[in-house]
This record gives C-alpha cells, structure tokens and sequence, in this order.
C-alpha cells in the first residue's frame, strides 16, 4: 500500500464529510484512510465509517496523541496527513503525489524522504513549498508534506491539545533533511474557520499551554 491518510477529528459531522468525498474521488486508490475520532460527542464516527478503511475512538482530548495513535497502525509507505476542516482540491492529487515519489517526472524526486507540495489557504491564496514549510515549525504543517513511513518512524506529535505539528517537524529534523519540492496545489487549508482552534486562539478563548494536562 502506497498512502496511508491520518485524519484526527473532533466533533466534527458538519464538514469532515467534505474532505472523505475528496479522498473517495481520487483516481489513485492505493491508500487506506484512517479517522481517529477524539473525544467526540457526535456523531462524527458514523460519518467516518461510511469512507474510512480504520475508525478508531479516542479519548485523548489532543490532536498530537490523536495522530500517533493513527501512526500506531499505519501501513502505507508514505503517511499523508488531514485536518477534518480541510480537504484535497482536486481528483489527481494523490497521482500527482506517487507519480513525484516514483520519479516518473525527474530524477530530482528519487530517494527523498519528504515531499513538500503546494496548499491553497482560505484569505490567504496559494503557498508554494519550500524548506521553510517543512522543518520551520512556526510555519510547517503536516499535511502540507508526504512523509516517507520508514524514515519518520519512532516521530511523535506527543501530548499536544493543538499545533502539534510543531513538535512533530522538530523531532523529524534530527532524523531526515532528504525532501523534494512539488510545486502544484493539493490541499486546501481552511483557515480560521469559525469554532476552529486557531479560531479560538486568535480570540483569546484558549489561553493554556499547548501541552495537554
């Protein structure tokens, strides 16, 4: 299996079926989805069974220990990662991933370990990638890169309420820098969106340390 999708979720049965309908699109299929629902009080996993290959329930209350737990099981030989909010903007990204890390293109994609890959953010337009979103962790996100299984393993997100990407990228910085740029949009970041973390971040809800207690 090629692509094992993480996707930790919260809550979220009003919009997490719009990102499972652009992984069912895509006209690659050698991937399995994984939905790890999180201390979820709706009904988010009912919705997850109908696309995912694993639902697994959780009472963590943390998006870090949620995406370990998804790597816990993973099988895929590269992990893609997605927050429930976002989705994949089109039907040829995941062939447009695997035909840039079997290096139909250019030799350049051969034995990296991290693919960085464009994102379109809501306010904010197209980011190109670049070193900077892959190991600076005030601006790297996880699902902005294919990682390779093999290469990231024994990575943690560890005890993170939220941005745990951050501690996530810095453990990966010690184990690989072998990365190649793909310089097309795949993922569409939903920032901001109302009731989101960041969204209550930004209005000074969540004040607490981002580790959990």
């Amino acid at each position: 299996m090629m692509f094992s999708v993480i996707i930790p979720a919260h809550d979220s049965k009003a919009y997490i079926g719009r990102l499972l309908h652009s992984i069912k699109m895509q006209t690659f299929t050698n991937y399995e989805v994984m939905v790890v629902c999180d201390d979820c009080h709706d009904t988010t996993a009912k919705v997850a069974i109908r696309y995912a290959d694993k639902v697994i329930c959780t009472k963590y209350g943390s998006d870090g220990l949620a995406r370990d737990e998804g790597l816990s099981v993973a099988e895929g030989d590269w992990i893609l990662f997605a927050d429930d909010d976002d989705w994949f903007v089109h039907e040829f990204c995941f062939q447009q991933i695997a035909d840039a890390i079997k290096g139909d293109w250019t030799d350049k994609y051969k034995d990296i370990d991290i693919l960085a890959f464009g994102y379109l953010c809501k306010g904010q337009g197209y980011i190109a990638p670049s070193e900077k979103t892959i190991f600076n962790p005030g601006d790297a996100h996880v699902w902005s890169n294919a990682w390779k299984r093999s290469a990231i393993a024994g990575a943690k997100f560890g005890d993170a309420i939220f941005c745990s990407d951050t501690y996530f990228v810095r453990d990966v910085k010690f184990r690989t820098r072998r990365y190649a740029l793909l310089n097309m949009p795949i993922y569409y970041y939903y920032f901001n969106r109302p009731g989101s973390q960041t969204d209550r971040m930004i209005r000074g809800e969540i004040r607490v340390s981002p580790i959990a207690r």
